[in-house]
């Protein structure tokens, strides 16, 4: 035993001597270059650190800071450090506070507690002297956790001052039920669990503060049972704004009370400033009301209120079949700006009438108090029309008694249509002057000028005229065979003593109608002026014959002289 220690005396001074560097046990190599000793026992041994209990150890005189010793009473293990035994580890206790330092984990967490008894708490941290931090986590590497608090029943973190804030986040955003928040503060209740995503509890009012530049600018109050959203005293011209994602609907409540739908207060011009309420809409019902049918339908009221009486004055309301409009003392009247009334409607004996009896039983006149028709209309101011349709397709109906509409007047885009229905398939289309009717035109779309009287137009024939026709100039529609036939080679032209057989026989040139035929049914223009122009084809070769023949003559007669 003595000679093993004294070579081993004399090996490590080699090696200090040599290499400043020993190895102990395992292969025979050299030490990790980062290494002074380096122990090696393999899978088997380890290092046995020197063994005593805690009052030995404290009786060591000035003991050099790094000294390590396990306790055998404590069965943990101390470090001295900045003149202090720490405990690094033992039995019940995970190290000794108070510890800073920073540790490379990876994803580890770098302090990891677990409370398994029923109600403990997992981390405490309280800061009792002055503004001290009760507990601070700071995350600084991305996608890392400064704290992260779980517990099944209990609570994930607990934070609690009496005269300060009890949570502070400096920097970054704060997820409630999501791990990834995209906004300073982010409330996912998405899961199962949620049965509310938001609960304000307030003995007294509860309210929800919105600040811009350290100024209070508005606020949502839950105020007894009403819910107030409204600016602050400080923002006394603020509005309240409700806004979809398309900018056109658009809702606005000024700072003098005054609502607007579909526009802001601030972009209006003229009378809509003094408005309590104001429409602008991009359809065609800016407004709808909708009420159940057993109340009588939906109605608007006018009401004139003078202290705690109100004087209901009239109304419009809308029932399942009617729409009516009623009026206390019986008038209504429509008045032009500066100039008196437009128009005035009024019937007296009831407290309510409505427009039905006046729209069925009375006149209606437009620039006259005294109409003598049903609707009764006198301009004057020479304007340029008495009267106006605007619509799509503006469109007057016409009919007899309770029968079907039967005619009807149309603007239908640039064209102006008259005429009837197909329902009214006896009816004609007739234009009249100076109280005689002159032109027809009947169901079949045939047309009569100069009479009522007489067949319409025969076959393909669409226009019929009782009287003559006077016009500078004629088109008729290109017939496919026009006579140039009679040109043709093979035209078999007849003979003059032929043609004067077939005279004679029948007493009018041959492909020509007789006149009785004609004084019967007529002619058409068209194909008369094709025949004609056939016989004068073929008169032309006659003469060209004729010319022939008087050619041969002259020569005969000049070679015998």
């Amino acid at each position: 035993m003595k000679k093993f220690v004294l070579l081993l005396v004399l090996f490590t001074s080699f090696g200090i001597s040599l290499q400043a560097q020993v190895k102990i046990g395992g292969e025979a190599a050299a030490p990790h270059p980062s290494a002074v000793l380096e122990l090696d026992g393999g899978s088997t041994r380890g290092l046995l650190l020197p063994r005593m209990r805690k009052l030995d150890m404290l009786a060591i005189v000035n003991p050099a800071e790094g000294l390590t010793l396990y306790l055998t009473d404590e069965q943990a293990t101390y470090l001295r450090r900045s003149g202090n035994w720490v405990k690094l580890s033992g039995s019940d206790d995970a190290f000794t506070l108070p510890y800073t330092g920073i540790f490379n984990l990876g994803v580890l967490p770098i302090l990891s507690l677990s409370n398994g008894s029923i109600g403990g708490t997992g981390i405490y941290g309280a800061g009792t002297l002055g503004s001290g931090t009760g507990v601070h986590g700071h995350g600084s590497g991305f996608g890392s956790s400064g704290i992260k608090g779980t517990s099944l029943f209990g609570r994930g973190g607990y934070f609690n001052s009496r005269n300060s804030f009890a949570l502070v986040t400096d920097t970054g955003s704060v997820g409630f039920g999501t791990l990834s928040p995209t906004a300073f503060v982010e409330i996912d209740a998405s899961r199962s669990d949620a049965s509310s995503t938001l609960i304000i509890n307030d003995d007294d009012d509860p309210l929800i503060q919105f600040k811009k530049a350290d100024i209070n600018k508005s606020y949502i109050k839950q105020q007894g049972n009403d819910l107030i959203l409204r600016p602050n005293g400080q923002n006394f011209t603020g509005k309240v704004i409700l806004q979809a994602y398309n900018q056109g609907g658009w809702m606005f409540v000024d700072a003098n009370g005054n609502a607007s739908f579909g526009q802001d207060p601030a972009t209006f011009s003229g009378t809509p400033n003094n408005a309590r309420v104001h429409i602008k809409s991009s359809n065609d019902y800016p407004l709808t009301l909708d009420a159940p049918v057993g109340a009588g339908g939906p109605a608007l009221r006018f009401i004139d209120k003078v202290g705690n009486s109100i004087n209901n004055l009239s109304r419009i309301q809308a029932s399942a079949t009617s729409l009516y409009t009623s009026h206390k003392l019986g008038k209504y009247e429509w008045a032009a700006g500066g100039i008196g009334n437009a128009m005035v409607l009024q019937e007296s004996g009831d407290d309510f009438i409505s427009f039905n009896k006046l729209g069925v039983m009375g006149y209606i006149g437009a620039g006259t108090l005294d109409p003598g028709y049903p609707l009764h209309v006198i301009d004057h101011f020479g304007i340029s029309a008495s009267m106006m349709l605007t619509a799509p397709t503006p469109t007057i109906h016409f009919r007899a008694g309770n029968s079907p509409a039967q005619g009807f007047i149309t603007q239908i885009n640039d064209d102006l249509k008259m005429g009837t229905f197909a329902t009214n398939d006896a009816g004609r289309y007739i234009i009249r002057t100076n109280g005689t009717d002159r032109m027809f035109v009947n169901p079949d779309g045939r047309i009569i000028v100069g009479s009522a009287t007489g067949t319409s137009p025969a076959g393909s024939q669409m226009f019929k005229v009782r009287g003559g026709i006077q016009a500078t100039d004629f088109t008729v529609t290109p017939l496919v065979s026009w006579p140039d036939y009679v040109f043709a080679e093979d035209y078999k032209l007849k003979s003059l003593e032929e043609t004067e057989a077939f005279i004679k026989a029948n007493k009018h040139l041959p492909n020509i109608p007789a006149a009785a035929v004609i004084e019967k049914d007529g002619f058409a223009l068209g194909d008369m002026q094709k025949r004609m122009m056939e016989k004068i084809e073929e008169l032309t070769l006659y003469l060209i014959e004729a010319n022939k023949e008087i050619q041969i003559l002259k020569k005969q007669m000049a070679e015998r002289k």
